[in-house]
């Protein structure tokens, strides 16, 4: 069986493992030592040290691609897709105008179409275009 190669620095009464970072009071390094390098591993995508019979569900839990993204189908592992679907390029925007959610190549020319559509001045009884009712509005202000 081939050993994990440790490092340990001696901070006062303290060691600490730079495998695992833990701080260890001298009188159970030894014992410490012994179990680190026979029963944890560290893991080869993230770095965190754990347990060898935990290392396989640790796997599975965090670095499979097992999640698809349902607005471009790209895959992710369970950390990551969190993240994702709030910064997917392909996320469904809504309507400035009508809220009417939308794929993100279509929203330019459907607010464009939306925002010419006409409703009546309250003021001044005259048809104006929606995407233009703020500023009309604050043209008959002033």
């Amino acid at each position: 069986m081939k050993l994990k190669k440790q490092s340990f620095a001696k901070i006062g009464t303290n060691y600490i493992n730079n495998y695992s970072n833990n701080a260890i009071e001298e009188s159970k390094f030894m014992f410490h030592e012994t179990y680190c390098l026979k029963f944890t591993t560290k893991c080869k995508e993230c770095g965190e040290v754990l347990n060898i019979d935990e290392l396989e569900h640790h796997n599975e839990e965090f670095h499979k691609l097992s999640y698809e993204c349902h607005y471009c189908s790209q895959m992710f592992n369970n950390q990551d897709i969190e993240y994702h679907l709030q910064f997917c390029s392909e996320r469904p925007h809504n309507c400035i105008y009508c809220s009417l959610e939308l794929h993100p190549s279509e929203v330019y020319d459907h607010e464009d179409l939306c925002g010419s559509k006409t409703e009546k001045c309250l003021n001044c009884e005259k048809l104006i275009p929606i995407k233009s009712k703020y500023y009309y509005n604050a043209y008959l202000i002033t």
